[in-house]
């Protein structure tokens, strides 16, 4: 009995004729991805044109130069830059094995 209904369920299915209806599904979903990529892509430029026209150039100049020593000095940062750039390097030499 297991063996008959372990032979049924292996075999696979006849094919559904369906008139193109599955080619029909799978080009709307491949058009509305497209339009959701570009939605994105448009919403991010959007806000990075909002950001260099609204935000002052020197605000951001001042803030760096304020910042940028304490970001060099600080030990768990650095800690978190060598151990990423570490994976990075054993990443490449597995991939090359």
């Amino acid at each position: 009995m297991n063996d008959e209904l372990d032979d049924l369920l292996s075999r696979p299915l006849p094919a559904v004729a369906d008139n193109g209806f599955s080619a029909r599904v799978m080009q709307r979903v491949a058009g509305l991805e497209w339009l959701r990529s570009m939605i994105s892509t448009a919403a991010l430029l959007l806000c990075a044109l909002a950001l260099l026209l609204l935000v002052p150039v020197s605000g951001i100049e001042d803030t760096l130069a304020r910042l940028a020593p304490a970001i060099a000095a600080s030990l768990p940062l650095s800690i978190a830059a060598g151990a990423i750039a570490l994976s990075l390097s054993v990443e490449q030499l597995v991939r090359r094995r």
